[in-house]
């Protein structure tokens, strides 16, 4: 189905001060977060994640979902990041998750979704030398 304001254009037209002028057409940014979101390897149980479906059910987890949307917000200038630990089933990957789709939604930026034993296994893998995989490679 064509986008209803710019026709699959890309483009669509905006007046400032009287002057008719174009501009890149929301669609393009919703569909480039479409892609990114699907490029970052979500796994399907986590897609539903997101920051207004998130169980605080205590001091610490509502501290939690401050820091983790407090980040989003303000990524990219942000100071330090966001180190999330606990207990299994606490909502650890359901806040990161919800912190990476926001800022590939709403920033723009690229993401991956790694579980971290799956991260650290690929990590480790780069010291063996029969694999010619760099280190840096992988954390790119």
């Amino acid at each position: 189905m064509a986008c209803e304001i710019c026709d699959d254009t890309t483009w669509k037209t905006i007046i400032i001060d009287g002057v008719s002028r174009v501009t890149r057409c929301d669609c393009i940014r919703e569909s480039s977060a479409a892609r990114l979101l699907a490029d970052a390897r979500i796994p399907r149980r986590y897609l539903h994640c997101d920051f207004t479906n998130y169980l605080a059910y205590n001091e610490h987890l509502t501290r939690a979902l401050q820091h983790a949307t407090r980040l989003a917000d303000a990524f990219p200038v942000v100071e330090r990041g966001l180190f999330l630990q606990g207990p299994p089933g606490v909502g650890k990957t359901h806040l990161a998750v919800a912190v990476l789709r926001d800022v590939i939604r709403l920033r723009g930026a690229r993401g991956l979704f790694y579980d971290t034993r799956d991260l650290l296994r690929v990590i480790r893998s780069t010291y063996d030398p029969i694999n010619r995989t760099q280190e840096m490679d992988v954390l790119r």
